[in-house]
C-alpha cells in the first residue's frame, strides 16, 4: 500500500488552535489555512497575503519546525520525483544559515541553471549538494561578489514600486509616509533613482535592520520555496519563477527601507501587514527574457 507523508509546519499548527480575529482585505475573517497535496506528500500550509498568517509565518524563528505523519495515500495528482528533489534542495539552500539571503538566492538561481537540463533526482541531489558545500566554504560568497552589478533592471523595479498602491494597514504616519515615498519613485528620473538606489543599498541603518531581521527573511525564503514547491513543475519557467521570487525580494526590501530612512518604527504589527500587503500585490514581468540575469541583478 502507498503511504502519504503530510508535512505540518508549526505555524499552521498555532493558527489552527487560534481563535481567528484578523479581517484583513487577505483573509476576510476566515483562517487562510490551505492544503497542497500530491499523491506522495500533502503540505499544510497558510497564505502569506493575510496579516494574520504573516505574523505567524514571518515572525516565529521555529515557524518552519515540521511535524510529518503517514497516512493512506489518496488518489491525487503525482508528485514529479524531479520537482520534489529540486524544490528540497532549493529548500535546503534557503535555509542555510552560513549565508546572508541575497547569497542564498544566488545559489539557488545557480541550482536552477545547472539542473535545468538533468533529469535524475540523483544528478539534482547532487548539484544541490555540492552548491551546500561552496556556500559553507565561503567560496560561492566570493563568486557572488565578483558578479557585476546591472543597474537597468532594479531601476526599472524602482520604477515600478512607484506605480503600486499598498493596501497595507499601516498607523497613520507609517501609511502617509510610504505613500509619499512610492510616489516620490514615481517622480525621479533615472539620474535621481541612481543615487537613491546606492543609498538604499549602503546605509547602515537599514544594513544593520536587515542583518536583526534574519530570522523573518529566512522564513518569507522558506514560505516561498515551501508553499508554491518552488521553481514549479515546467522547466521552461524555473528561471521565471527566480525572476519572480528576486523580484519580490527586492520590492519589500525597498519598502521597509525608504520607511527606515524616514525614521519609521517597524515593530512586527508593521512588518506582517507590510509583507502581506505586498504578496497581495500582483507584480508585472520586469523583462521577458534573460529571465536569470534580471533576477540577478536585483540581488546586488
Amino acid at each position: 500500500m502507498n503511504n502519504t507523508i503530510i508535512y505540518t509546519p508549526n505555524f499552521v499548527t498555532h493558527m489552527s488552535a487560534q481563535n481567528w480575529a484578523c479581517h484583513c482585505s487577505g483573509c476576510k475573517g476566515e483562517k487562510p489555512l490551505q492544503q497542497l497535496r500530491w499523491r506522495e506528500e500533502v503540505r499544510n500550509s497558510a497564505l502569506l497575503s493575510c496579516d494574520g498568517a504573516a505574523a505567524g509565518i514571518l515572525t516565529d524563528s521555529a515557524a518552519f519546525d515540521l511535524q510529518h505523519v503517514s497516512a493512506e495515500a489518496h488518489e491525487d495528482p503525482l508528485l514529479c520525483p524531479r520537482q520534489q528533489m529540486l524544490n528540497q534542495q532549493a529548500i535546503f539552500l534557503l535555509a542555510n544559515e552560513e549565508a546572508c539571503m541575497e547569497e542564498k538566492l544566488y545559489a539557488t538561481g545557480v541550482l536552477l541553471s545547472k539542473c535545468q537540463t538533468l533529469e535524475s533526482p540523483e544528478e539534482i541531489q547532487q548539484v544541490g549538494e555540492e552548491l551546500l558545500m561552496l556556500m559553507n566554504s565561503g567560496l560561492l560568497a566570493e563568486a557572488f561578489a565578483a558578479l557585476p552589478a546591472i543597474d537597468m533592471y532594479p531601476l526599472a523595479a524602482l520604477r515600478q514600486l512607484g506605480t503600486l498602491e499598498l493596501d497595507a494597514d499601516l498607523d497613520p504616519l507609517n501609511g502617509m509616509t510610504l505613500v509619499m515615498k512610492l510616489n516620490e519613485l514615481a517622480s525621479l528620473s533615472d539620474d535621481h533613482l541612481l543615487p537613491m538606489l546606492s543609498e538604499l543599498r549602503s546605509d547602515s541603518l537599514v544594513q544593520s535592520f536587515m542583518h536583526q531581521q534574519s530570522d523573518l527573511w529566512r522564513n518569507y525564503l522558506l514560505w516561498h520555496a515551501y508553499h508554491g514547491m518552488f521553481p514549479g513543475s515546467d522547466a521552461a519557467q524555473w528561471e521565471s519563477a527566480f525572476q519572480q521570487l528576486c523580484q519580490r525580494v527586492f520590492g519589500i526590501k525597498v519598502i521597509l527601507s525608504l520607511l527606515l530612512l524616514e525614521q519609521c518604527e517597524l515593530d512586527d504589527t508593521t512588518l506582517a501587514a507590510l509583507f502581506a500587503a505586498w504578496e497581495r500585490q500582483p507584480l508585472p514581468a520586469l523583462s521577458e527574457d534573460n529571465a536569470l540575469l534580471v533576477g540577478l541583478s536585483l540581488l546586488k
